[in-house]
């Protein structure tokens, strides 16, 4: 496997609220387009699961084990 060099961006700290609206603003362009998109308030993302998953066909497929390996490996954690 190979190693990827990653960056942690300096962002304002997770603030609730800011998220909040945040979100608010990603809904809206989700659902009408680049053009909804309004200025908003930016922080860090809240702690979250990194979820991984695969279709039963592909993830049975014999081709495809080293991906379904490296994707059951792949992690990250952030160092502070």
């Amino acid at each position: 496997m190979g190693k990827v060099d990653l960056v942690q961006l300096k962002e304002p700290a997770y603030e609730n609220k800011c998220w909040t609206e945040m979100m608010a603003v990603v809904e809206k362009i989700k659902a009408d387009g680049p053009d909804a998109y309004t200025k908003t308030c930016a922080s860090a993302y809240v702690d979250m699961a990194l979820t991984k998953s695969a279709s039963t066909t592909f993830a049975n497929n014999p081709a495809n084990k080293p991906v379904i390996d490296f994707v059951k490996a792949y992690t990250f954690r952030l160092l502070k």
